[in-house]
Formats: C-alpha cells, sequence, structure tokens
C-alpha cells in the first residue's frame, strides 16, 4: 500500500493553489468594494423611502401621516447609517467571526456582482433606447400626412435602422435614424427635432433629409416633406 510522505521538519508544507475565481471572491478589494456598495445601497433604500413619505404627507389623512413618519424615520436612519458606514474604515473580519458575519459579507459580494449586472443592462437599455426619447419619436404621427406614426413608416421603408440622438440643449435633442430605402434605391438618413415643453408634452418636427452616397441633403419644409410623403404611397 502507498503511503503518503510526511513533510520534514524544518521543511514548510505546499498548499495548492487556489482557483481563479476564489482568489477574486477573497480578495481584499473585492470584499471593500461588496461592503461599500451595499452601503451605497442602504443610501439608496433610505432616499426612496424619503419620497414615498413625501408622498404620503401630501395624500393627507392619518394613516397616510402615521405610514408617512414612519417612512420618513426609515428613510433618514438608512440614510445616516449608510454614509456613516460608507466613509469609515473597512476593517477585514476576524478568522473567529460567527458564521452569520460571513455569510452576510458574502451575499453582499453576491449583490455586487448582480447589482454592477443590472446597472451594465440598464445603461445599454437606456443607450438603446435613447433615454426613452426614440419610443416617443416612433410614436409621434403627422397627421398632415397621414395617421401612421414615424415607427411605423421607418419600418417599412428603412432597412437596416439605427437611430441616435445629439443633444442640442437641456430640453431639446437631434434625433436621426439612418439605414438603406428601397424606395430610393440608397441609404437614408432623417433628422427630427424632439424638443421636451413640460413633464407631459413632446414635440416632434422633421428637421431634414439626407442622401449620404448621392451628397444630397434637404432641410426645408417643403422638400423635406415631400420626401417624407412619398413614403405613405
Amino acid at each position: 500500500m502507498e503511503q503518503k510522505q510526511q513533510p520534514k521538519q524544518g521543511q514548510e508544507q505546499v498548499k495548492a493553489p487556489k482557483g481563479i475565481i476564489s482568489k477574486f471572491w477573497n480578495h481584499p478589494v473585492f470584499t471593500m468594494a461588496a461592503v461599500k456598495f451595499g452601503n451605497i445601497l442602504d443610501i439608496v433604500y433610505g432616499i426612496l423611502s424619503l419620497i414615498f413619505a413625501r408622498y404620503l404627507f401630501s395624500a393627507g389623512g392619518l394613516i397616510s401621516i402615521v405610514f408617512g413618519i414612519l417612512f420618513l424615520l426609515g428613510g433618514l436612519l438608512c440614510v445616516i447609517v449608510g454614509i456613516s458606514e460608507f466613509f469609515s474604515r473597512y476593517k477585514k473580519p476576524a478568522d473567529k467571526e460567527s458564521k452569520e458575519a460571513r455569510t452576510e459579507l458574502n451575499k453582499k459580494k453576491r449583490n455586487l456582482c448582480i447589482g454592477t449586472a443590472v446597472i451594465v443592462i440598464g445603461l445599454l437599455v437606456v443607450k438603446s433606447t435613447g433615454g426613452g426619447i426614440y419610443p416617443t419619436v416612433r410614436s409621434i404621427s403627422f397627421d398632415k400626412f397621414g395617421t401612421e406614426t414615424i415607427g411605423e413608416l421607418v419600418d417599412a421603408n428603412v432597412k437596416g435602422a439605427k437611430w441616435s440622438k445629439e443633444k442640442v440643449d437641456d430640453d431639446s435633442w437631434l434625433v436621426s435614424v439612418e439605414g438603406y430605402c428601397p424606395l430610393y434605391s440608397e441609404d437614408i438618413k432623417i433628422e427630427f427635432f424632439y424638443e421636451k415643453l413640460d413633464d407631459e408634452y413632446r414635440e416632434v418636427t422633421l428637421q431634414g433629409v439626407e442622401f449620404p452616397e448621392s451628397g444630397e441633403y434637404y432641410n426645408d419644409a417643403f422638400s423635406a416633406g415631400m420626401i417624407w410623403a412619398s413614403f405613405y404611397e
């Protein structure tokens, strides 16, 4: 029977290296980031509680006021504790800490991973939708031309449509869509002017039409309108 060789006196026993994931998971920097991220979540929860408390107070009534006070106190506590813990010096857990404390730390690490993924996905969604601008533009219909929406006409007349936007000022953007237009047998770029009038109303106007291959650009209302009107036929 094969016997295991015992390390000689004065000779250290070499431990097998841990996996990359394990090293990353237990790295002090990742651990500290997870704890700080948890503190940020506490602050966010507190702010949301304060916002909800405001709505409860505005609703009026005894029950709303009572719950508003509870959310107000809870929100303030979460914000204060979260800020205090965020700026406090992180201390590495001792080996003798309870199992519950280490379980809570692992939970914070998982929250950091999930939260990072959610933030990245959210940013991609916001970018792809133009922060809600693209759906608004697509839902507009120019009644003087027809009942079809901009989105319906673009889908029917522009192949491989790609949307983009350029900020003009705090309340307005230049929104463009470009792709191949079979009707004109070349690429086309259509520009719309998007303006936020107030919290509820938005205004979209046709800004111009460009044919990049031929170098033609129409930014007057009559010429651009004629090209846009041809999509309804």
